[in-house]
């Protein structure tokens, strides 16, 4: 539901001019936000009655003002600036009925933003109407406060944008411009339909944070959905996995020992990479981990259980509670150590690429990665008994909706265990 404004009066006594006379500004308001509109009409205190602006009488012009005859305010001027106000108010009407005509939800941002391109066309700067400056503008400014994960994403897709149209604008991101885009993605960047989706995803947070700045947007970009793949393969460590990887003998490898440590931290924890780059002593109490995880900026008290404290009984002594190393050189590791342990299983993984199926197949090694023991973590407490809500609690997911695949991971194995009675 498009949500109507409010328009109001507003005489500013509290900046009177040399004269002492007082601007008129409007008062446009949605939803409790303001915005105020100067109608370039100045009056003195006594010609202003409820709105309405009348001649200045003689006598109090040149005794209280020290007019001049030709300084008084008349009956004309009082009719052209009534007509100036009334005119902007009409303006500003008829801006919001293109936006409701149009479907767009607009705030009083975008009303203020509008009626100041029609007053000041020659202020109005080409770039703000730049879809990919906006974007280029917000990485520039962030990051100093985004994880690079994210800077990254962003990157991408502001690289992939400009070669598919650098020319893109608010008012053109509509539901065509995305469905050319997606094919783009699919068709000359070869990416699967999760990539896709991504990247289709990442533009429309974009384009509702313009929103929210007051700048106008097609909004029939809201309409546009991606393919998405659906039944995503969950690849995680089995219980027999685990223990092989924990009883495994690395004394000879310093390297595997070290990935594995921390590998195994993660599994038996749910602890994503950049928590565990940024885990300190003081952070390790008792019997857990109290932590403000990186990526949402909640604090988790993380249970600690018999695998996790012999890892961290390990290296009690050492300057830092894990030898984590770069996340690149992890799964780099983390490959060598799986195949070493003989993780093996052929697994196949199938995408989509439009409506084309992809399917193939890899060693388990080489799919595990530093991600793989949050994921460990999920399926073996659900294996072991533990509710969802437990383990939501630990992890930190907050939506149900992408943990479930976790759930379905573990029935799954549970009717693989069953066919033991057959």
């Amino acid at each position: 539901m498009i949500k109507k404004g409010t328009v109001r009066l507003w005489l500013r006594t509290d900046k009177p001019n040399k004269k002492g006379a007082y601007p008129i500004h409007l008062i446009y308001s949605i939803a409790g936000k303001r915005q105020y509109i100067n109608t370039g009409v100045v009056v003195f205190l006594e010609q202003y009655d409820e709105g309405e602006i009348m001649a200045l009488p003689p006598t109090i012009g040149r005794k209280k003002y020290n007019l001049k005859i030709y300084e008084m305010p008349t009956r004309e001027d009082a009719k052209r600036d009534n007509d100036l106000i009334k005119d902007t108010i009409q303006r500003i009407k008829r801006i919001c009925d293109r936006f409701r005509l149009d479907g767009i939800a607009y705030t009083s941002e975008m009303v203020k933003a509008e009626f100041d391109k029609l007053r000041y066309p020659e202020k109005v700067e080409k770039v703000n109407n730049s879809f990919c400056d906006f974007i280029n503008k917000y990485i520039v400014s962030n990051e100093g406060n985004r994880n690079e994960a994210s800077l990254k994403v962003y990157r991408n897709l502001l690289k992939r944008l400009r070669n598919y149209n650098a020319d893109v604008t608010f008012d053109t991101v509509d539901y065509d411009f995305f469905a050319g885009f997606q094919q783009y993605l699919i068709q000359s960047c070869n990416l699967a339909n999760i990539s896709v989706a991504k990247q289709i995803s990442t533009a429309k947070m974009f384009l509702n944070l313009a929103i929210k700045k007051g700048i106008p947007v097609n909004n029939t970009f809201k309409a546009f959905q991606a393919k998405k793949d659906t039944d995503l393969e969950v690849i995680a460590l089995t219980q027999l996995e685990f223990d092989i990887l924990f009883d495994l003998d690395l004394s000879g490898n310093k390297r595997l020992d070290a990935i594995r440590d921390v590998f195994l931290f993660s599994c038996s924890t749910g602890m994503r990479y950049s928590d565990l780059a940024q885990l300190s002593h003081h952070q390790i109490k008792a019997d857990f981990v109290l932590q403000s995880v990186a990526k949402t900026k909640q604090q988790l008290q993380i249970p600690l259980n018999k695998y996790s404290r012999a890892i961290l009984e390990k290296y009690k002594d050492a300057p830092r509670p894990l030898p984590v190393i770069s996340n690149q050189k992890s799964n780099d590791a983390l490959h060598d150590l799986c195949k070493l342990a003989g993780i093996n299983e052929q697994i196949e993984i199938v995408r989509y690429k439009g409506a084309q199926r992809v399917v193939e197949v890899y060693p388990k090694y080489e799919l595990i990665t530093m991600h793989t023991g949050r994921k460990s973590f999920c399926t073996l407490s659900l294996e072991k008994g533990m509710s969802a809500e437990q383990v939501m609690s630990i992890s930190g997911h907050k939506d149900y909706k992408s943990f479930k695949r976790y759930v379905n991971v573990t029935t799954n194995e549970s009717k693989k265990a069953m066919q033991v009675w057959n």
